[in-house]
């Protein structure tokens, strides 16, 4: 299911001291939907051996062996973001050793078949429950300050109305900080939260951004999936695109 936070678990344990330290070398890649083969496997060289290689360089077959010797007798860790079919998953496989050594490859995916079918365990993220979704989202609002009373009720039939996803009560905090805190107004959210199916909530929040601030959202189009940006990086970008001054 979107929204849960996957991604967001999957990197803190990719990134996290105590168990990065255990791998001789680690990678990250985003497969989703549309992934082309050779682009995803060189990324991962690029991360394992620091030295960049493109197709023109050189055949599969001898790049596909490359991998293969690096990782060999390695401790590695690689993740693999947001796999859609197990089948894509087999084309990829290849490359990795498996030497018995402690190496792991971790699998994001949305589809409970997908996670079934890799001789594994999965483990399943839950939906918030109601009390849970409206400590977040009071969080996020209110910065661990007390909700006022009289949005008290409002903002828990909001936070229900998130259905436990981690995402839409993100999103609609941010909805919520730029709209007054008047009942009525917060009112006018829940009742379209209603409605709404996860996939929904990012285009329902992008709508309430500002004018001002829609391009600098839309500008994150011309980046490859998954890529981590640096923020001053972007702004400079923004700046020079003219979005922001």
């Amino acid at each position: 299911m979107l929204g849960l936070g996957k991604t967001t678990l999957a990197y803190s344990v990719y990134k996290y001291p105590s168990i990065n330290i255990h791998f001789h070398v680690c990678a990250w890649s985003c497969i989703s939907q549309v992934y082309e083969k050779d682009s995803l496997l060189f990324d991962i060289f690029d991360q394992i051996v620091g030295k960049t290689i493109r197709s023109h360089e050189t055949n599969r077959e001898d790049f596909v062996q490359k991998l293969y010797q690096s990782l060999k007798g390695r401790k590695y860790l690689i993740v693999i973001d947001d796999i859609w079919d197990i089948k894509a998953w087999n084309n990829l496989k290849g490359p990795f050793p498996d030497d018995e050594n402690g190496s792991r490859i971790l699998f994001t995916t949305r589809h409970r078949a997908v996670a079934l079918e890799t001789n594994s365990i999965p483990y399943s993220l839950r939906l918030l429950s109601p009390e849970e979704s409206c400590e977040l989202l009071w969080l996020r609002l209110f910065n661990g300050e007390t909700c006022p009373p009289e949005l008290s009720t409002i903002s828990k039939s909001i936070a229900r109305n998130c259905k436990g996803l981690l995402l839409a009560v993100i999103l609609v905090a941010g909805i919520l900080k730029r709209s007054k805190r008047k009942e009525d107004c917060w009112e006018h959210v829940s009742n379209k939260l209603v409605s709404l199916e996860a996939s929904d909530i990012l285009e329902f929040s992008y709508k309430h951004l500002p004018d001002c601030l829609k391009p600098c959202f839309l500008y994150f189009g011309t980046f490859p999936e998954d890529t981590i940006i640096s923020a001053s990086k972007l702004i400079r970008l923004w700046i020079c695109e003219g979005f922001v001054q």
